[in-house]
């Protein structure tokens, strides 16, 4: 990699990390114990970011790096969580908008508020 892309690699990765840590850090706070949410995102993004040429080369990198997100909350809390109550977590809870959840966790906005429906039902 020329020094040009590793720079544009890495504020690719800074942007994303901006974009993504406060909502990252709820979401896992409204599952974990304050200490124990903080190293789990800490060390999720440490993940994204040391493999972060591979997961931009990715066709969908927001849903990947929520896949290894709840992965590693799923391993933690001993329950893997559906999307539809990860998108229900993240709206009803956590006061997220439902454009802002699409594009946390890589998917369409029409299918999250599908699923934040189906959870009402």
């Amino acid at each position: 990699m020329t020094s040009r892309t590793l720079a544009a690699t890495a504020a690719a990765f800074h942007a994303f990390y901006d974009l993504n840590h406060f909502a990252y850090r709820d979401y896992a706070g409204a599952l974990l114990p304050t200490d124990e949410a903080h190293i789990l995102v800490t060390h999720v993004f440490t993940l994204l970011a040391t493999d972060w040429p591979r997961v931009i080369g990715r066709p969908n990198p927001a849903a990947f790096a929520w896949a290894l997100f709840t992965h590693h909350i799923a391993l933690r809390t001993g329950t893997p969580r559906t999307p539809a109550q990860d998108a229900a977590l993240l709206y009803d809870t956590l006061h997220h908008s439902i454009n802002t959840i699409a594009t946390l966790t890589g998917t369409e906005p029409t299918l999250v508020g599908t699923l934040i429906t189906a959870t009402r039902r």
